[in-house]
């Protein structure tokens, strides 16, 4: 909707339309803000690809589910630890995997798209989710595989912080 009223209002410029391109202009203003306020994950089915990272159990280990037309696709674990030997960037082992045609199962859609929403809308979220617009967001997904390797400040403060002496007291 969105592309099909920039065109006319493209059109309508080169035409010398001002008064109709104006009017298109603000259409598209406020389709915008309505468009603003509504969570990625609202879109076209068809258009509905995306990649969830999450930490995996395995250290130095990021879990990689990629979700095409909705439906999610066998998960692959990518291993830092691993990487770190091997002649590939971990920029081109994300390529190998994304242009593949990943087999997805033909299960119930709706199944599918349940286990998304339910990941997407949870409170705490675990891990991180990109959505593919034109291509996909390589750089920002291999920053968010170092955030999501980084330690927890809070496990980095508990042991940095040294411990109390023991009281010798009552001890024999």
């Amino acid at each position: 909707m969105r592309s099909t009223s920039e065109e006319e209002r493209e059109k309508a410029s080169e035409q010398l339309d001002f008064e109709r391109a104006a009017a298109l202009h603000k259409k598209v203003e406020k389709l915008d803000e309505v468009l603003r306020g509504r969570p990625e994950l609202t879109r076209r089915i068809q258009d509905l690809d995306a990649v969830i990272l999450q930490p995996a159990a395995e250290d130095q280990t990021i879990g990689v589910y990629l979700v095409r037309g909705g439906r999610l696709a066998e998960p692959f674990f990518l291993r830092f630890s691993k990487i770190a030997s091997q002649p590939r960037s971990a920029e081109q082992i994300f390529r190998d995997h994304f242009e593949v045609d990943s087999a997805t199962t033909n299960d119930d859609l709706g199944e599918h798209l349940w286990l998304l929403a339910r990941w997407f809308y949870s409170n705490p979220r675990e891990g991180e989710i990109f959505f593919r617009e034109k291509d996909w967001p390589y750089r920002r997904i291999l920053r968010a595989c170092s955030r999501l390797l980084a330690p927890k400040t809070s496990e980095a403060e508990s042991d940095q912080t040294p411990k109390p002496p023991q009281s010798t007291e009552g001890a024999s």
